[in-house]
Parts: structure tokens; sequence; C-alpha cells
């Protein structure tokens, strides 16, 4: 069951420059321009059912395992569409806004690509 849909709007100047330390921020399309020059700029949409620990995250073809949530994660995604994705396996979160997913390869994150997150 989904919990969460959007699709990747644009990608602000230095939305992927976090690649490198395998993470990447993401943000509704009308955050502030401040912020949106360091995001991945996604649709706003509606978090359904809270996101959990075991829950899947896609985006593209790629699938990722949620390993670790921090607390205010699900408020903020619902609320400003903003989110830390860490793809670092860790299964405590190390900040309230992010929510972490397993280690494997990046994916590749470009305008059009659906990202979803869905029961596990």
């Amino acid at each position: 069951m989904v919990v969460f849909e959007s699709v990747i709007d644009n990608i602000g100047e230095n939305g992927l420059d976090f690649l490198c330390e395998k993470m990447v921020i993401l943000f509704n399309n009308n955050a502030p321009i401040e912020l949106a020059k360091f995001s991945v700029l996604i649709k706003p949409g509606k978090l359904l059912f809270p996101i959990e620990r075991g829950d899947i995250f896609t985006i593209g073809e790629l699938t990722y395992k949620v390993t670790a949530i921090g607390k205010e994660a699900n408020k903020n995604l619902n609320d400003l569409g903003h989110v830390v994705l860490k793809f670092d396996g860790e299964d405590l979160p190390s900040l309230p806004g992010n929510i972490h997913l397993e280690a494997k390869e990046l994916p590749k994150f470009t305008p059009g690509l659906i990202i979803t997150f869905r029961k596990g």
C-alpha cells in the first residue's frame, strides 16, 4: 500500500552536492529559494499513513528499505515535502527529520521520476 507519492519536479543548483555523503534533501517545489538551491524539489504530496521502519522507498526502478526514521520526518514530509534521505543503512535516526535507507547503489535523481513510500 502506497503511503506517500510524488514526482521530482526540479533539482536545485546544488541539490545533488550531498550525494557524496550519501544523502539528499527533499523539499516541496514551493520552498524558499535559499532552501530550494540545495534540494531535490518534489511536487506536493499527501502522507496517507506514517512511514515506519521496514517500509519501502522507491525512486524510478530502485527500491530501498527504510532502516530508521526521525520523529519529525513524517510531519515534515506531509507539511513541507521536506526530509533528508540518508542512504547509509543506520538503524537509529541521526536527526529528527531524517529517513535512513538501505546502504546500496545511490539512485539518479532526475526530474520526472516518481518517488513513493509504501508499506513493507
